[in-house]
């Protein structure tokens, strides 16, 4: 079996999504209020690696030359998360912090305070890349279980803006992410599949198949599903990789034509055709949109999340959540 991979480029971040765990690390259930919150007000989300260098044992002989020289392996313990924002929501940074909320007379949250003592917040967070000016995302980042942070580096001056940073946070194993509370990716679709044939009984002669305004070069009568193939991923608008071809060789065995990679579950126009065949009766080329192709539906993680995973990072096309400055429940999927 051929593995497919999905390949992005993380160009820039476009939101965040924050989930105020329990205490002790857990997803809240659903319907739980003010429990996640969606925003663009962020500079950067700054990950660095925490490392446990491997021992090195180094042994010499009598004559100082080595008999024992091994390194062994190092290990990754945790990342620790700095977040700028540039935008204050007094509510997110409690969500982040040991920061309290600070609430008018009407009880709508207008700023916050900050206690002493230990940080014991924790919360999972999402983030978001693609390109500039797009409605949807095409990279995702979860960090499934955070210790809060501390707010720091608070400027103010006459020349400046105020940035308010969280600095400190960092992730640990053992969390209850799963397959997540959010549809964050599309579910699986159904791939187009187009099947051509070939009727007449030709012996001779060439013909081409389009696709987005694109032809292939010449196909002999008696293509093989390589030939095909080959034809197909020189085309512009399809690529290497984007379908498969089996069966044939024509004219005598159809053959099929399965979309996948970059053009998997979707629907696809179908294939046009050029006849330029000669011998038996009236030759023909036909394609037939043998399975259309069906976009999958937005959906949690595919598989869920190993309890020890500090991190996942993915390929998504799903729209990323409109950004809100209030907080908002754990939704229920059910």
């Amino acid at each position: 079996m051929t593995t497919i991979s999905h390949c992005f480029t993380p160009v820039i971040g476009k939101l965040i999504r924050v989930t105020a765990l329990n205490e002790d690390g857990t997803v809240p259930e659903a319907g739980t209020v003010d429990a996640s919150l969606v925003t663009d007000g962020f500079i950067e989300v700054d990950l660095t690696s925490q490392i446990e260098a491997g021992a090195e044992i180094v042994q010499k002989n009598s004559a100082g030359a080595l008999c024992v020289n091994e390194l062994q392996p190092s290990s990754f313990k945790r990342f620790t998360v700095d977040i700028n924002f540039c935008g204050v929501n007094p509510f997110l940074l409690t969500m982040l912090s040991s920061a309290e909320v600070y609430l008018d007379a009407s009880g709508d949250v207008v700023g916050f305070t900050q206690p002493e003592g230990e940080v014991t917040t924790k919360f999972a967070l999402e983030l978001w890349t693609g390109l500039s000016g797009t409605k949807t995302a095409s990279g995702y980042f979860i960090l499934p279980l955070i210790n809060g942070g501390t707010l720091d580096a608070l400027k103010i001056d006459g020349k400046d803006t105020i940035d308010f940073s969280i600095k400190g946070a960092y992730t640990e194993g053992g969390n209850s992410w799963g397959t997540g509370p959010y549809e964050v990716m599309n579910g699986a679709g159904t791939d187009a599949v187009q099947t051509v044939s070939i009727a007449g009984t030709p012996t001779g002669g060439t013909f081409e198949l389009s696709f987005g305004g694109e032809s292939t070069s010449p196909l002999a009568y008696n293509a093989s599903a390589a030939v095909v193939q080959a034809a197909l991923d020189a085309l512009p608008t399809i690529g290497v990789g984007n379908t498969l071809v089996t069966g044939g060789a024509l004219p005598g065995t159809p053959i099929v034509v399965t979309f996948r990679n970059t053009l998997s579950s979707a629907p696809l126009f179908t294939m046009g055709t050029e006849n330029s065949l000669t011998g038996g009766s009236a030759p023909t080329v036909a394609v037939a949109a043998t399975t259309p192709g069906v976009e999958g539906e937005a959906a949690v993680l595919s598989s869920a999340l190993d309890a020890f995973d500090h991190m996942l990072v993915l390929v998504t096309d799903v729209a990323a959540p409109v950004p809100d400055c209030s907080p908002v429940p754990i939704p229920s999927l059910g």
